[in-house]
């Protein structure tokens, strides 16, 4: 094959293989005070569902530090009537083990209202397998500590006791649907504190996709709510740095190989 031609396709596949594809961007800042963000209001037609008692929850003014846009509103998730649990999801372009957008990647600031009656969750999941736990599961406790579930069921400590009442967190979860793990970071972006992380992490539910990030009480307390801040919510699909090297190392393969064609005939 001609080499300009192997180039030509390489070069326009490289934008795709080394740009981030979004696949959930919301900042609540295309929302009407005081409206619950159901609507598809920034652009993404997938809208955001609520558990029958998150009546309450709307978009409230609330700027959070570091925030994109305008960012004086956020999502007040409150639970009205506390009960087995309470939650609000958000489903996306449903990712799968390709080869090529293999890590997927959540990023959300959170700040946590009350810690008295529930533990929270936040899970990244798989909807047609499994609509209330998935790969990636974190958990905050009412003694404000940060727990991360692994393949074994068994919680490890993240962060020991840090999540209070007054400031703003930044989360962060990268999948890896190759390698079934993943990593979590949590920052406190109110203090400036440096994130403690945890790394390669077996996923607890082993699937092979991922299309929607849900956020709960725990359904073990009979009086479970949920009462928090949440803004800036973004989920990514990122290629493999791999991937990347292996198109650009066959295109060097087939340049060569090419060069060395000619002149041989030459």
């Amino acid at each position: 094959m001609n080499p300009l031609i192997i180039l030509s396709v390489v070069l326009l596949a490289l934008p795709r293989l080394s740009v981030a594809a979004v696949l959930l961007n919301d900042n609540f800042e295309s929302y009407s005070l005081g409206s619950k963000p159901t609507n598809p209001g920034d652009g993404n037609p997938n809208n955001w569902v609520f558990g029958a008692t998150l009546s309450p929850s709307s978009v409230v003014e609330g700027s959070s530090p570091g925030g994109s846009g305008a960012n004086q509103k956020v999502l007040n998730a409150l639970d009205a009537t506390p009960g087995s649990y309470g939650s609000f999801s958000r489903l996306f372009e449903r990712q799968t083990n390709d080869g090529i957008d293999d890590l997927i990647s959540l990023q959300l600031k959170f700040k946590v209202n009350s810690l008295t009656s529930s533990d929270y969750m936040i899970d990244l999941i798989d909807s047609t397998i499994n609509s209330f736990s998935g790969p990636a599961v974190i958990r905050i406790s009412q003694a404000g500590g940060v727990m991360v579930y692994t393949g074994s069921g068994t919680p490890v400590l993240l962060d020991n006791g840090s999540i209070n009442l007054t400031d703003w967190y930044q989360l962060s979860v990268i999948m890896d649907l190759g390698s079934q793990t993943y990593s979590v970071s949590l920052g406190n972006i109110t203090t400036n504190t440096p994130a403690a992380s945890l790394n390669a992490l077996p996923f607890y539910t082993n699937v092979h996709s991922v299309n929607g990030l849900l956020i709960r009480s725990t359904a073990t307390n009979a009086n479970a709510n949920l009462d928090w801040l949440v803004d800036d919510v973004v989920v990514q699909s990122i290629p493999e740095p791999a991937t990347i090297a292996l198109l650009v190392a066959g295109l060097v393969f087939a340049l060569v190989g090419a060069r060395g064609r000619r002149v041989r005939t030459s």
